[in-house]
């Protein structure tokens, strides 16, 4: 006597089920790559980079790890690229960041700021967009005047860290679930105090302030 063939046959409710459960499989496997490629790639493509080849928790990113995270990058688009400005619009008492409301870190090369040709300075600046699932880093743009440039250094990086600053803050009423916005811009630096400072600015708290970048105290 033959044996019976295996999966020859079965009854539709077994078939059915079947079905469903390679289905719920192949969703399920769907579901984890195209996760997997969000923390990898971000957007995906050309300047677009996800939040787990920086190691940011994008729950819960750390403004200073953000503005460090980006530093390899910014040397590959330009071996003398140094970090240059932050501008984060929302700012929690922990240092952490609201990516919902926007986010910046900018990187310059001095050397393409300082040129007179067009064709290089158009080159001199780029912009990491820090998003929901990831940074886009396809922005760069010139400087304005290039013989502005011809003394610029690199700022150093802050003693007084975006964490210990927001800290400070809780004197000013930086608590709970408030926010605040933290930028630095070496380009505008010649509006604020003669010291390198952030400038902190709020509604609640109220403010509108700079704090040095070396020792956190207020400066204007």
């Amino acid at each position: 006597m033959p044996f019976p063939q295996v999966g020859a046959g079965g009854s539709p409710k077994a078939k059915i089920f079947g079905a469903v459960g390679v289905a719920i499989v192949a969703m399920i496997a769907g579901g984890i790559w195209t996760g997997f490629k969000r923390d990898m790639f971000g957007a995906g493509g050309k300047g677009n980079i996800g939040y787990g080849q920086l190691a940011i928790d994008p729950k819960k990113p750390d403004g200073d790890t953000m503005m460090l995270s980006v530093a390899g990058l910014a040397t590959k688009w330009k071996r003398d690229a140094v970090w240059w400005g932050t501008n984060y619009l929302s700012v929690h008492p922990d240092g952490t960041v609201d990516l919902e409301k926007g986010a910046t870190v900018t990187y310059a090369s001095l050397s393409s700021a300082q040129s007179l040709a067009k064709s290089v300075n158009k080159d001199s600046l780029k912009e990491f967009a820090f998003g929901t699932t990831g940074v886009s880093f396809n922005r760069m743009t010139g400087v304005l005047d290039p013989t502005k440039w011809a003394n610029a250094t690199a700022p150093e990086l802050p003693r007084c860290t975006i964490k210990k600053l927001a800290q400070s803050l809780a004197a000013k009423g930086l608590t709970g679930s408030k926010t605040v916005r933290i930028t630095y811009d070496q380009q505008f630096a010649f509006a604020g105090p003669a010291e390198p400072s952030w400038r902190v600015m709020g509604e609640d708290p109220k403010i509108d302030s700079y704090f040095s970048m070396a020792t956190c105290a207020q400066t204007k």
